[in-house]
């Protein structure tokens, strides 16, 4: 009789306190999440300054950086020279989130971003990442850059892209000559 006493009182007990580890987990993700969002915040602002020590710490060194060209999939290595050279004089550039969505794994580790992002000298553009939760913190491991076109736009600019890849000299993904 005691036995099922005490797996009564231990079941009970776990149904009572699986919702409290739920809404504790939650605040954790926000938690997270919230400084995810200022890393990202960072990462743009150190962009915006030219400080390509804080900027390039965002990243991990295994990471992949994707431009906006078919040919700018720059793994750390390269884009650290890239950065260093468009860096100088504390000078880099300037995206302005406008809107960010931040998602967990499970297990928190990764976190996949999806934001809106604004220059002031080419207009909107959608920045995703992954970023894994590291020993040295919270790293980006892919950031994706993108043009936005509104859909209203789509055939004038689809038709002005088609002819520049047509009107191109090098193969599709290859970086042209004319980027030294």
């Amino acid at each position: 009789m005691r036995i099922k006493i005490v797996l009564i009182v231990i079941s009970l007990a776990c149904l009572i306190a699986r919702p409290v580890f739920a809404q504790e987990a939650q605040p954790l993700a926000s938690k997270l999440i919230e400084l995810i969002d200022k890393k990202m915040d960072d990462f743009h602002a150190a962009a915006a300054q030219g400080d390509k020590r804080r900027y390039l710490n965002h990243f991990s060194q295994d990471s992949v950086f994707m431009g906006t060209d078919d040919w700018e999939r720059w793994p750390y290595e390269v884009f650290a020279k890239y950065v260093n050279k468009h860096f100088k004089g504390g000078k880099g550039w300037s995206y302005t989130p406008v809107t960010r969505y931040t998602n967990l794994n499970s297990q928190k580790t990764f976190a996949w971003v999806d934001e809106i992002v604004e220059s002031e000298k080419w207009g909107r553009f959608r920045g995703t990442a992954v970023l894994e939760n590291s020993q040295q913190g919270w790293k980006l491991k892919h950031y994706s850059l993108t043009k936005l076109v509104p859909d209203e736009s789509w055939v004038e600019v689809s038709g002005i892209t088609k002819n520049a890849f047509k009107a191109r000299t090098v193969d599709a993904g290859v970086e042209p000559a004319t980027t030294e």
